[in-house]
């Protein structure tokens, strides 16, 4: 039987120049598909979507799932008003990306998050998160949008000390199965 590479869906950042998002762009890195096409992979972009019938169908036709850095998770998910610094993404990507979250774990789908799809992730499991990293913790540098990780979104964040080894480490690395 012949190799058929695996179709990951990868969700896409709301972007807009107002608050309401009365009118926005989806837009993905094109990192994120670059590196599932060098593991392998064939990238496929999920717009949001709300309709069952469209949500269903995105799974079906998926083997894989990454959810993508962008602004903040909602502290709302995790029973927190937001803070006044907190950026929280778009509503609409949210619900879809629970949505997604949800029934996905449900059929047992394979899935990614990165920066904030990793933070999005913990709390949709009941983890929770702190808002802001350097009010908390003086030993922490939170480097937003850096050469290293530009695609990350607001959330990224290396220790000033080095970490023990075989402890979690902010970069990880996804291949499909064999």
């Amino acid at each position: 039987m012949k190799y058929r590479a695996p179709l990951i869906g990868i969700t896409c950042e709301a972007v807009s120049r107002t608050r309401d998002y009365q009118e926005y762009n989806l837009v993905c890195d094109h990192r994120y598909a670059s590196a599932i096409r060098n593991a392998g992979g064939h990238p496929v972009l999920l717009p949001i979507a709300h309709r069952r019938s469209v949500l269903h169908r995105y799974l079906e036709g998926i083997d894989g799932l990454v959810i993508v850095g962008g602004d903040d998770v909602d502290p709302k998910l995790y029973d927190e008003e937001p803070a006044r610094h907190t950026r929280v993404v778009f509503s609409k990507r949210t619900d879809f990306e629970a949505w997604l979250f949800k029934e996905g774990k449900r059929r047992e789908l394979p899935m990614l998050g990165i920066c904030y799809g990793m933070q999005f992730i913990n709390v949709m499991e009941g983890g929770s998160l702190y808002q802001s990293i350097p009010r908390r913790k003086k030993s922490v540098r939170v480097l937003h949008r850096s050469r290293a990780a530009p695609a990350c979104g607001r959330s990224w964040a290396w220790p000033r000390r080095r970490s023990r080894p075989n402890t979690t480490r902010p970069c990880a690395s996804w291949r499909p199965a064999t």
